[in-house]
């Protein structure tokens, strides 16, 4: 029998034998001879992009592409040439009103660069787009075959330059650049050509340009931001609602009147973004009613009627707000006037609240009045007291004057402070700042001289210290508040003028705007544009920081209604 055979202690070992880790590194060869394979053509990829000619990058630009930057000036101005069509790659750009163009993805290798604009020749160039290194800026010049006039874009209102405004005349267009300007070529046909300026938020403006390369002012234009404002008119004989472009042009009938408006009485208030319109007028009874206008569509629908009078409040929001007295209940009895919000947004109405009373006559009663009405925030502050006849004393017993808030999309009111009522009690308020009243308690069967004051704060009633009849009766501003809310915009009477002031959203960090001014605060329009009135019947608008002259928007029709305190919303007071 064979004995078994020993391994030689020099042997190599058996792969079971190897560690772990030795296994780990070790590939089959098949997957070696790939990876060898892969680092050799990529190798001689790399020789190739290095070695091949420029005029073999067709194949590579099918792979690789790259931006181009270009930028093309007037050959002899050395001006910026905006709105030029460039073609590179089969693509096509346009340049900026710097002259530049970055054009994105263009394929790798040379190509033929066409520069094309109406009245200049026609420019053809080769270029290289690199696969390497760092891309030029290709600097280009055209040759003008017209004349090269220079034309300048302002804001009517501010007087500031516009940039990017387009001009278009005879087939060619123009850009203007940072400073309002720019350098348009007009064939020498006739000494001046009709154009258009366009640029979005502003209204298109027809012009005639002065077809000559002299500096003339009479080649700088004056285009007016988009928008309508709003106002009333007699200019007819009867009080229209009517709607112009900021500057006054285009003026137009939106509802016509009647006839039967009464000239104090006809108030137009619009929402500080201008959306909505509350009129109150007499149209087409013997009783005014409240109208809602939709400044969208100029459509006219009933706000509220009937046989009653209507005080407007104003807008808070897109909620107009106004109490209503209705003339079928005596004052002496529940629900004689009511505090009302209406939601332009959803077309509802809502009852805030309304009078209680308690008697029999004229004689004998006592009933609540609603007045000291504010807009703060998303609610209505306001008072309730008591009122009654020669003999109603006793029926005072157990009431209160009160300070109430309430939200303007209806619900549950909540009492502020509460006051024993008494005949001779009596309560008043001034808005001696944004969103804080001050109000004034006075027993008049006590001490004729005697008052007490306190203020709404963060949302409480809490007394007011330092406060006498003199701070409380003096000139307090009406803050017109800007449609963001974080500007206010008042007046204050100074020497038989008016110096005019702007503050953030509380009217602290005032700044005086203009001082002996005849112009007195009417509202916004925007945040960049304030709306000013003179002699009460002529509507002005201006920079937001008066740093220009106002621009006359027209003369309109002011009723005899006074809104002080209230900054919510625009027109009419």
């Amino acid at each position: 029998m064979a004995k078994p055979q020993s391994t030689p202690a020099h042997a190599p070992k058996d792969d079971a034998d190897d560690d772990t880790s030795s296994k780990r590194l070790r590939l089959p060869a098949t997957l070696r001879d790939r990876i060898l394979l892969g680092i050799s053509l990529l190798a001689l990829v790399i020789v190739i992009l290095f070695t091949v000619p420029y005029t073999r990058y067709g194949v590579l630009g099918q792979i690789f592409k790259r931006p181009v930057a270009i930028e093309v000036l007037d050959s002899r101005t050395h001006k910026p040439v905006s709105d030029a069509l460039i073609e590179l790659g089969g693509k096509k750009f346009k340049t900026d009103a710097k002259g530049k163009v970055n054009a994105a993805q263009v394929p790798v290798g040379g190509w033929q660069l066409a520069v094309n604009k109406k009245y200049y020749n026609l420019l053809r160039t080769d270029i290289m787009v690199p696969l390497f290194g760092q891309a030029k800026l290709h600097k280009l010049e055209l040759v003008a075959i017209g004349n090269q006039v220079t034309l300048k874009i302002t804001n009517k209102i501010t007087g500031k330059p516009i940039s990017k405004a387009k001009i278009a005349a005879l087939g060619t267009t123009a850009i203007t650049d940072a400073n309002g300007e720019t350098v348009i070529v007009l064939p020498i046909k006739r000494t001046s050509e009709p154009g258009t300026v366009k640029l979005p938020g502003y209204n298109d403006l027809a012009i005639n340009i002065q077809n000559t390369e002299a500096p003339t002012a009479t080649n700088t234009f004056a285009v007016t931001p988009s928008g309508k404002l709003y106002f009333l008119s007699k200019r007819t004989g009867k009080i229209n609602v009517m709607k112009s472009d900021l500057d006054g042009a285009n003026a137009s009938v939106v509802l016509a009147g009647t006839g039967s408006e009464d000239d104090t009485d006809t108030v137009l208030l619009a929402t500080r973004d201008w959306k909505y319109l509350a009129l109150k007028a007499k149209r087409d009874s013997d009783r005014a009613k409240l109208y809602i206008i939709n400044t969208a569509t100029d459509k006219l629908d009933t706000m509220d009627e009937g046989k009653a009078s209507f005080v407007p409040v104003g807008w808070s929001g897109h909620h107009f707000v106004f109490t209503v007295a209705r003339d079928d209940i005596p004052y002496w009895q529940p629900k004689q006037t009511a505090l009302k919000a209406y939601d332009a947004e959803k077309d509802t109405l809502a009852t805030l609240d309304q009078t209680e009373a308690e008697g029999t006559d004229a004689n004998y009663y006592v009933a609540q009045n609603i007045a000291n009405v504010y807009l703060i925030d998303n609610a209505v502050v306001y008072t309730k007291q008591w009122n009654g006849g020669y003999y109603s004393a006793p029926l005072y017993a157990g009431k209160k004057i009160s300070i109430f808030s309430a939200p303007l999309s209806g619900g549950s009111r909540t009492p502020l402070k509460d006051f024993d009522a008494k005949p001779s009690l009596s309560i008043g308020a001034a808005l001696y700042k944004p969103k804080e009243p001050l109000f004034q308690l006075s027993d008049y069967g006590v001490n004729p001289n005697s008052f007490s004051f306190f203020e709404l704060d963060n949302g409480k009633i809490a007394t007011a210290s330092g406060i006498t009849t003199d701070t409380f009766n003096k000139f307090y501003p009406t803050y017109i508040q800007s449609p963001s809310g974080k500007r206010t915009f008042w007046y204050e009477p100074r020497d038989g003028k008016n110096s005019l002031f702007s503050g953030d959203s509380d009217g602290a960090g005032s700044k005086e705007l203009a001082s002996l001014s005849e112009f007195t605060p009417y509202g916004w329009y925007g945040d960049d544009y304030v709306l000013v009135s003179k002699n009460k019947s002529e509507l002005y608008i201006a920079p937001k920081d008066l740093s220009s002259a106002p621009v006359k928007v027209t003369d309109y029709h002011k009723p005899n209604f006074n809104g002080n305190g209230y900054g919510g919303g625009y027109g009419g007071f």
